[in-house]
């Protein structure tokens, strides 16, 4: 098969919860609404293996924030919560009641639109949704990205730009996080390091200041998703094994170097990613035995804090919002001087990085 989903973590095997990364989502939600009229042969490819990878076995099926990443957007505008129903009912649909249906289309057979009540949905849980996401999960991750990014541009010494980023993932509570990760690759990669975490954030190229943060709030919205979908605790007793789909080939390559294990419960009651690490081949010699320590000694702290999770998530709300709005107001002093000197663009270090 030449097109493929990406299956986290990885592996062949039966799956009792799958969760459904936005791209998965959308074209979904093109089947369900338009039938045999969508025409997309790399989409049919795709759903064909995730069909196969089903079986008939009963899957709980969770489109959850995959069908709301185009609504929870970096700045405030008038959510169009009916988008992430429809995406996400329809999602449910066909991986549920409607199986039958996405066969046909898969197989090319004329089916018809599906047809989904949307009348029952209340908007206030939504709203509450979001609101929790963003609080809690994505303000963190964005100003751990938006400190790794700024390390990257503005910063030729890794060892320092390591430490700052250090220094926001212990106050936003963010140690041994996949944002760490992304970090150690943009600041102490190689070549292949920096190339990849650079594809991640589709930031390869050094754009204005709206389109960074903008980059930047979509990372963090796609590492926060993958963790959720791994964190098994955080949902409960889901049917396993839970597996995160997506179609994103940057994504799926950065998740397959950290090869997610699942989420653990920490003493204090935080539910923590468990991740196996290797950065081979993707970060500067000197720098491996450093990086080593700063990873183990960042998830030893997450993992033995004797702090409430209540009071964990109170601190780390504060301490987010400061530092995004500190790192805001960088990238816009810097986006003002590039267009007044025509200077904009990457460190000469993205394309050789220091020996």
């Amino acid at each position: 098969m030449t097109h493929e989903y990406t299956y986290f973590p990885r592996g062949s095997g039966p799956i009792g919860s799958v969760m459904l990364d936005a791209n998965v989502t959308a074209s979904l939600d093109s089947i369900a609404r338009r039938g045999s009229a969508f025409r997309d042969e790399v989409v049919r490819e795709r759903i064909g293996g995730l069909l196969a990878r089903l079986g008939d076995s009963e899957v709980l099926a969770m489109a959850g924030l995959g069908a709301a990443e185009g609504d929870i957007r970096r700045e405030f505008r008038e959510t169009d919560y009916s988008n992430f129903h429809r995406r996400s009912a329809h999602a449910l649909s066909l991986l549920n009641e409607n199986r039958d249906s996405l066969r046909r289309w898969a197989a090319g057979e004329h089916v018809e639109p599906v047809s989904v009540d949307l009348e029952g949905e209340r908007q206030k849980q939504t709203e509450s949704l979001f609101g929790t996401v963003t609080e809690n999960y994505l303000l963190p991750s964005y100003a751990l990205v938006l400190q790794a990014y700024w390390s990257y541009l503005s910063d030729p010494v890794p060892a320092r730009g390591l430490r700052a980023v250090e220094r926001v993932a212990n106050e936003t509570r963010c140690r041994g996080s996949r944002e760490m990760m992304l970090a150690i690759l943009l600041i102490a990669g190689t070549h292949e390091g920096r190339a990849l975490a650079l594809s991640i954030m589709k930031l390869q190229n050094e754009v204005g200041f709206s389109q960074t943060l903008d980059a930047a709030w979509n990372t963090s919205f796609d590492l926060t998703y993958t963790r959720l979908a791994v964190a098994t605790p955080l949902y409960g007793p889901l049917p396993g094994p839970v597996v995160f789909v997506t179609a994103d080939k940057h994504l799926s390559t950065f998740m397959n170097t950290i090869e997610p294990r699942g989420g653990g419960m920490g003493s204090n009651g935080v539910v923590l990613p468990l991740d196996s690490v290797n950065f081979d081949g993707l970060v500067q010699d000197d720098l491996y035995e450093a990086i080593r320590k700063l990873m183990a000694s960042s998830t030893q702290a997450a993992s033995t804090s004797p702090m409430p999770a209540d009071h964990v998530a109170r601190i780390r709300r504060a301490n987010s919002r400061k530092h995004v709005e500190r790192l805001e107001a960088c990238f816009l002093k810097r986006d003002r001087v590039s267009r007044r000197h025509g200077t904009r663009g990457h460190p000469d270090s993205a394309a050789t990085p220091p020996a």
